[in-house]
């Protein structure tokens, strides 16, 4: 730093634009790294219901996280349309869940085989929430697409 005399006549350091500019950036880039060790993408595969049913309820976050959900994808048994819901996580069976057609979330309203539901805005699930999806036939396997994070940065999907 270069050296600059004040107004008492002692030497002070005073630091550069360019000294400023590094430290400020510094501290930046370590914040932005630190925040993205926080979120993390989730492939989560979910194996058919047993016996084979026309509906299942997703794996909901852990406590502490919350998912920004992204996709919802399921193959049918043959061809069907699918619904989504937002269900509490705690229920124990289909049938209670099947009834808790409150909060419908995605519809994929085409007959097909494959379906997939996508949200570009916001599905966030918290701990005790989960995804009910009712298929038109029997699910034969299903999958998520969602981003993870610390229920406390739950900012960053905003």
């Amino acid at each position: 730093m270069p050296e600059t005399r004040i107004q008492g006549g002692a030497l002070i350091e005073i630091p550069s634009r360019a000294e400023n500019r590094a430290d400020v950036h510094a501290t930046m880039d370590a914040r932005e790294r630190e925040l993205a060790k926080t979120i993390k993408w989730l492939d989560i595969t979910i194996p058919p219901p047993s016996p084979a049913a026309a509906s299942l309820i997703t794996p909901g976050p852990d406590q502490g996280f919350i998912w920004s959900v992204r996709m919802a994808s399921v193959n049918l048994a043959s061809a069907g349309t699918l619904i989504a819901y937002k269900v509490s996580s705690g229920y124990s069976s289909i049938a209670t869940t099947q009834t808790d057609t409150r909060r419908p979330v995605g519809y994929a309203s085409t007959s097909q085989t494959p379906q997939v539901i996508t949200w570009t805005s916001q599905l966030i699930l918290q701990a005790g929430w989960a995804l009910l999806l009712v298929g038109g036939q029997n699910i034969s396997n299903a999958y998520l697409g969602v981003w993870e994070v610390e229920s406390e940065r739950q900012w960053v999907f905003s």
